[in-house]
């Protein structure tokens, strides 16, 4: 909700509710039922190792290949006060005591 990349449990339905179509679902079980009522969602995977190896796989492929996220990366690291400082004015300063 705050702008951030979202992979949600797909097996609660108030995620659907809440969030729509801006996010990633997965399947990762649940104690309420799609309906909403009491309920129980087991999510049995074939391999889980394979499942969550390929879920890293596409996170890590939404962080580099999505515009948005990518220019939110790149400003959060490039252009905080500490990256600016760094490349801007602490070159100055070493320079003016060499």
């Amino acid at each position: 909700m705050r702008g951030n990349f979202c992979i949600l449990n797909g097996d609660f339905s108030p995620f659907r509710q809440i969030f729509g179509q801006n996010a990633i679902y997965k399947p990762f079980s649940a104690n309420i039922g799609f309906d909403g009522m009491d309920g129980e969602i087991t999510t049995t995977y074939h391999n889980e190792t394979e499942f969550f190896e390929q879920l890293a796989l596409n996170i890590k492929y939404y962080l580099n290949h999505d515009q948005v996220l990518r220019a939110k990366t790149w400003v959060r690291t490039q252009r905080n006060h500490d990256a600016v400082f760094r490349k801007y004015f602490e070159p100055l300063i070493w320079r003016d005591h060499e």
